[in-house]
């Protein structure tokens, strides 16, 4: 049994405790550039890796691991963590200790942490026994200015492999946070989500920390009071780390207003795109196209747009059609699909049922469609990847012009 190579191991694991905690990073992450609002749903199997604990020492010496990589904490049992906190300082088994310069407790084992809502302290403290930590996902953290806030700052840059951070700062409109110096480095980050709502008191990270691992990033916008705040933020970070960016996802009803958001100019080696509507990615004044081409992008997401919008003639007119005809081969060379919300051959019928109207598509649309079809570019779906056709649109949309 000690013979078996790790990887088999944990091929076995895979198919017994699904899913691992691996899998459920990789999985959140690429979600995490691809759909609004994507929520973590899965069981960490506990029962499972405790029945594989409990069968012999070998498969326990194998399994532990897999079992305290996760320290996850829902909202109902958030009074918990106090618990949590003195679990994972404790001392491994003698047979399961080696020759690693680490403290052998179990704290050495978590790779994520998932909370539903926590306090900076206690943040601080988890972090603090937890040094292989990989992925954070929380809510607003609260965090004082001052001291607290330094010490939050410190504790992040010093997990050496951290690859993905979600979370912003829930901070009072009078707070600032302060910039260090020097700005502390989340060397490993690869994957960054957090929030532009100002105004409702949640902080952004992008400003406050250096990247320079960054590959992929996610924003969530809310409504802002600050004119140009979202702007200012996003083009200020894009111009420092955009060309190393491979993934762009942002989200809510964001319209830039200044025409330096550039995205082939600042994000040149993009291969996924992601946006809420399509006139996210045109100016809100004078609609100008901020993505009228791109030389290695091949995904684009739309992530809450369907056949409605197309029915709705406010919603397409102007640069905000542009934007959607802009996406043909000759501008996008590299891009092999177009994603969307839905695009449902049900809604027809069940649109009749409540206004007597039947839904009608524009013709440019189909026109676009057939040019996909023509170049090789998919249009699916975001939920499940299943391919829309335009001879499935045309059977069950009428086109008007």
């Amino acid at each position: 049994m000690d013979k078996l190579p790790p990887e088999l191991w944990r091929l076995i694991l895979r198919y017994a405790c699904v899913p691992l905690t691996e899998d459920v990073i990789i999985n959140e992450i690429s979600q995490g550039v691809r759909v609004q609002g994507a929520e973590i749903s899965f069981s960490p199997g506990y029962r499972t890796k405790r029945f594989v604990i409990l069968t012999c020492r070998a498969w326990a010496r194998i399994a532990i691991p897999y079992l305290y990589d996760l320290i996850a904490v829902p909202y109902e049992i958030k009074h918990r963590i106090p618990d949590l906190l003195q679990i994972i300082p404790k001392t491994i088994p003698k047979f399961l200790q080696d020759d690693s310069p680490e403290p052998p407790t179990y704290s050495r084992f978590v790779k994520a942490i998932v909370v539903d809502k926590i306090t900076a302290p206690e943040l601080l403290d988890i972090i603090s026994h937890c040094p292989n930590v990989r992925w954070i996902y929380g809510p607003p953290l609260h965090v004082e200015a001052g001291p607290q806030w330094i010490a939050v700052q410190t504790s992040l840059a010093s997990l050496r492999h951290l690859e993905a951070l979600q979370m912003s700062w829930a901070q009072s409109r009078e707070q600032t946070f302060e910039l260090a110096t020097p700005i502390p480095r989340l060397s490993s980050l690869k994957f960054v989500r957090t929030h532009f709502q100002y105004r409702l008191g949640i902080g952004n990270i992008l400003p406050l920390f250096e990247m320079p691992m960054i590959r992929q990033l996610a924003i969530d916008c809310g409504y802002v009071g600050i004119p140009g705040y979202q702007d200012e933020v996003l083009l200020r970070f894009l111009e420092r780390h955009g060309s190393k960016l491979d993934a762009l996802f942002i989200s809510g009803f964001y319209q830039p207003a200044s025409k330096r958001i550039d995205i082939p100019l600042l994000c040149p080696h993009l291969t996924h795109l992601a946006v809420f509507v399509p006139w996210a990615l045109c100016t809100s004044e004078d609609e100008h196209i901020l993505l009228p081409s791109h030389p290695t992008l091949n995904e684009l997401s739309i992530t809450f747009f369907s056949h409605r919008d197309l029915s709705s003639r406010s919603q397409v007119n102007g640069g905000r059609r542009k934007v959607l005809e802009a996406i043909q081969r000759r501008n996008f060379p590299m891009l092999r699909r177009v994603h969307c919300q839905r695009f449902s051959m049900n809604e027809r019928d069940r649109e009749v049922e409540r206004s007597g109207r039947i839904l009608r598509l524009p013709l440019w649309w189909k026109r676009l469609m057939q040019a996909w079809e023509e170049d090789g570019i998919k249009f699916c779906l975001l939920s499940d990847e299943s391919e829309v056709t335009l001879q499935a649109v045309c059977e069950n949309f009428p086109f008007e012009e």
